[in-house]
Formats: structure tokens, C-alpha cells, sequence
């Protein structure tokens, strides 16, 4: 619903500067998984989106569908 898309643009709005002030935060969310990242990617800006991504996923809509 659009207050559910407003607080995830809000969070996705909001993450990069936290992880630009904290970059070993970033570097450690990135260093999980098994795909290396690709090093022209800005590691905060990427982390924003893999926190945001992280939170769609585990919405009950999604996965109940």
C-alpha cells in the first residue's frame, strides 16, 4: 500500500548517509552472501539498497503470496 511504499522510500532515502558515516558497518553488511561485489559500486549506496531489499522480502505479503 502507498504508506508502506512511503516508509520504504523514506528508509532508502535515509540509508546511504548512515552507512557513508559508518563504512566498516557497510563493508560487513556487503561481505555476507557469496557474490562478491563489484567494486565500481558505491558500498553505502549498495547497502541502503540491501537493507531495503532485505525488508521487502520479509513483508508478510510477499511471503504468504
Amino acid at each position: 500500500d502507498a504508506r508502506e511504499a512511503a516508509i520504504l522510500t523514506e528508509g532508502l532515502a535515509r540509508h546511504p548517509a548512515r552507512y557513508q558515516a559508518a563504512p566498516a558497518e557497510a563493508q560487513a553488511l556487503l561481505a555476507q552472501g557469496h557474490a562478491p561485489v563489484t567494486p565500481n559500486l558505491d558500498p553505502a549506496l549498495l547497502a541502503a539498497y540491501t537493507v531495503t531489499a532485505n525488508v521487502v522480502l520479509n513483508l508478510d505479503e510477499l511471503v504468504n503470496r
